[in-house]
């Protein structure tokens, strides 16, 4: 073998080593600073560092723990849902995001969006509306929290037209008037009620006094008139107690109409 070539092959050889003792660094680099960043609560980042440790250049050990410790990231990492919407209660389209004051802005199209836990402010955007800031205090696997935000019209809120005031203040006049005569039923009707439940009192105990004293005096051989009238005090007992019943009725149907 020529001697040139043996040196570009013992050169290869170093560099390829060499290369290798880099990559192994890099993905030792990248795990301690992925536990580090992790422990004081930056999670995204320790996120990309743990992948960067788990990429198949890494050593197999190194990259099995790696993504052990990816995985735990990923349960512990909360997430936000952003809902815009305007004065009325619809949803906004169109909107932007942007966390704590790092661009790029993110759109806001109903999907999750990954952030630390912690305290932050989000800056809410959207085509024809005010800008609007929102706080929030996120804990460790508080996921898909939604954030519900009203954003408002540039162009103001909506002013009804002048024709319509009088129209309502009309209707409110006027609800009195056609309850006043279901007013008038119901406490006429009411008085009614109560002299029916009067004369069914009077002429129901009267009517028993009478058949009671019938019963002990001259039972079974009674007049006739005597019986009549015991009798003719009953049935005005039972009329009085159904005109007192009806006029009960009426009286609540005309008091709920009125009201």
């Amino acid at each position: 073998m020529h001697p040139w070539v043996s040196r570009l092959l013992a050169f290869g050889l170093l560099f390829a080593t060499a290369a290798r003792a880099q990559d192994k660094a890099r993905c030792l680099q990248a795990a301690e600073a992925g536990q580090d960043l992790r422990d004081k609560g930056g999670l995204l980042a320790a996120r990309a560092q743990f992948l960067e440790c788990a990429a198949e250049h890494c050593p197999k050990v190194l990259r099995e723990q790696c993504l052990h410790w990816r995985d735990d990231v990923e349960v512990r990492l909360p997430s936000i849902i952003v809902r815009l919407k305007d004065a009325a209660g619809q949803d906004v389209t169109g909107g932007s995001l942007v966390v704590d004051a790092h661009l790029p802005a993110l759109e806001i199209r109903g999907n999750r969006v990954e952030v630390d836990p912690g305290a932050h402010l989000l800056h809410l955007q959207a085509p024809g509306h005010s800008p609007l800031d929102v706080n929030i205090v996120l804990r460790e696997t508080e996921k898909n929290r939604w954030v519900d935000a009203t954003v408002l019209s540039l162009a103001g809120p909506a002013v009804e037209p002048a024709a319509s005031a009088p129209a309502a203040a009309v209707a409110v006049q006027q609800d009195p008037t056609p309850a006043a005569p279901f007013r008038w039923w119901s406490t006429g009707f009411g008085a009614g009620a109560v002299v029916g439940g009067a004369a069914f009192a009077g002429f129901g105990l009267s009517a028993q006094g009478d058949v009671n004293r019938l019963r002990t005096t001259c039972a079974p051989n009674c007049a006739n008139s005597d019986v009549q009238a015991a009798r003719n005090k009953e049935l005005a007992a039972n009329i009085a107690l159904g005109t007192g019943l009806a006029a009960a009725a009426v009286a609540v149907y005309a008091f709920v109409l009125g009201h």
